[in-house]
């Protein structure tokens, strides 16, 4: 274990109570689904049936209802019909849980397990079946796979996009517990080419995308400002998460966040480094709206199609900075 990064994030303590709130710039409007409540009850049952959490009442069940994961997905798939947001909800619970229990693990060989599970969730993700063996994670995950194929067929762009993007989720994924294992704060470059993946926000670009039936014969997405549309959604959304995660991530002795990569690298402290991250994620945020504007002047008039994966986009910004305002999750440390 690297002592000087070891000692950044013990000394961090002393900046917990003196971090606040982050001015953040977001002039997005924000929707929501109305079929929230129906998606919330549905998600919940859905996670006992899954046995990812223990019976009505238990602590787990308490912790994930706080979580409201159902509320995310309602304002991020705020157009979904009532069959697709309860797939969204499923799939943000799924999302949630894989990472607790197995990226952000601290048991003997996590490492290999970690390595264990993702071949199995690879395999159901592709359409395998699944084995009495496997754990509840992959379980899910196939049930989730399945009711996304049954609707639309396993085929097609947005499809295709989703498992290559998940591919590098679970890559980034492993990328995550080495470095947390060994306590180790990665350079700048480092942290963004493997954050921007293991947010896991690629993915659900795609599945929102596949839920709106957007027409990806338009020209716009075989081009690099379409993929720079996405990663700058992705790059906002992972450096908000971070922002807003920081008390947690400290009190956890997590060191995958922006702060603790900039404090590192400026040689600053915490506090520094947080303004210094709120700055990025400002100017980000503007570099995203630049971006969209570009896209919205390819042709003499918007293009639907466009302005459909704009909104996608719109809504994970959005919605996931309301998110954190309502779920428990990161009031305090631990998981779900």
């Amino acid at each position: 274990m690297n002592s000087k990064n070891k000692d950044y994030i013990s000394k961090n303590l002393y900046y917990i109570e003196k971090i606040a709130a982050p001015e953040i710039q977001c002039s997005i409007t924000p929707k929501h689904s109305q079929f929230y409540q129906l998606a919330h009850k549905h998600s919940m049952e859905w996670s006992l049936q899954m046995q990812l959490i223990t019976s009505r009442g238990s602590k787990s069940y308490t912790k994930l209802e706080k979580a409201e994961f159902a509320w995310l997905a309602a304002a991020t798939y705020p157009e979904a019909s009532l069959g697709q947001l309860e797939i969204a909800a499923d799939y943000m619970i799924w999302f949630f849980m894989y990472d607790d229990e197995y990226v952000s693990s601290k048991k003997p060989d996590c490492q290999k397990i970690l390595e264990q599970v993702q071949e199995r969730l690879n395999a159901v993700m592709y359409g395998g079946d699944c084995m009495e063996r496997d754990v509840p994670v992959v379980k899910a995950l196939s049930n989730i796979c399945y009711r996304i194929y049954q609707e639309n067929g396993s085929q097609g762009f947005w499809l295709d996009r989703f498992r290559f993007h998940m591919e590098r989720y679970f890559e980034a994924n492993l990328w995550n517990l080495k470095v947390c294992l060994d306590q180790r704060i990665p350079c700048l470059d480092e942290y963004k080419s493997y954050r921007i993946y293991d947010i896991g926000l690629l993915p659900t670009l795609d599945l929102s995308s596949h839920f709106n039936q957007i027409d990806y014969k338009n020209e716009f997405f075989r081009t690099e400002l379409f993929e720079q549309v996405s990663r700058l959604t992705a790059t906002h959304v992972y450096v908000l998460n971070d922002i807003l995660g920081i008390k947690k991530e400290i009190l956890d002795e997590e060191p995958i966040n922006i702060v603790f990569v900039l404090q590192n690298a400026s040689e600053v402290d915490l506090l520094q480094a947080y303004d210094q991250a709120i700055l990025l994620c400002n100017q980000e945020f503007q570099t995203y709206e630049d971006a969209c504007d570009s896209a919205r002047k390819l042709r003499a008039q918007v293009e639907p199609e466009i302005e459909q994966y704009i909104n996608v986009c719109n809504a994970w910004i959005r919605g996931h900075f309301d998110w954190y305002f309502v779920s428990k999750r990161y009031k305090s440390p631990g998981t779900v």
